[in-house]
């Protein structure tokens, strides 16, 4: 809970600077203490069409969560996300999760062969959390935080929600 308390004042106060390597550094920091990811389940700056700033692993099932990350308090667009998501050709994954964060939003998105069928969509953005309060930090580590999500039950209910 300590650390929770910390981010939310960092979202209030901002960082300085606020530009995408710093940002990034505390994206690690709410990556480990707030959505409980070990170490050895992050991997940073991974080559992906580009680099990635993390891909989290979740061993069993084989499931990756791909974050990347922009300087805080930048606008967020799709096109940030997209060409890590969105594999061209037959070998696109049934489903692959990523988010996109500036620290104080999270846009959570997903892709893959399954979702185009299903959404007709080759991206889709399932949610965004705006970090303000306890509840939202909790949310999202019920959507993409480790194991206490049920493997990412909670996001693969939130794609009721969603236009899918």
């Amino acid at each position: 809970m300590a650390w929770e308390n910390t981010y939310l004042d960092i979202v209030k106060s901002g960082i300085t600077p606020p530009h995408e390597a710093n940002t990034s550094r505390y994206v690690h920091e709410v990556l480990c203490k707030c959505l409980n990811w070990k170490m050895e389940h992050i991997t940073p700056q991974i080559s992906r069409r580009g680099y990635i700033d993390y891909c989290l692993d979740f061993k069993t099932p084989p499931t990756r969560v791909v974050i990347e990350v922009k300087s805080f308090g930048s606008r967020l667009k799709d096109e940030h996300i997209r060409r890590y998501l969105i594999r061209p050709g037959p070998q696109s994954r049934d489903i692959v999760v990523g988010a996109l964060t500036n620290l104080e939003q999270w846009h959570i998105y997903v892709a893959g062969k399954r979702v185009r069928q299903a959404s007709g969509q080759r991206l889709l953005k399932v949610k965004t959390i705006e970090i303000r309060h306890q509840k939202d930090i909790t949310h999202l580590s019920q959507l993409i935080g480790w194991r206490g999500n049920g493997f990412l039950k909670a996001l693969r209910a939130s794609l009721g929600e969603s236009p899918a």
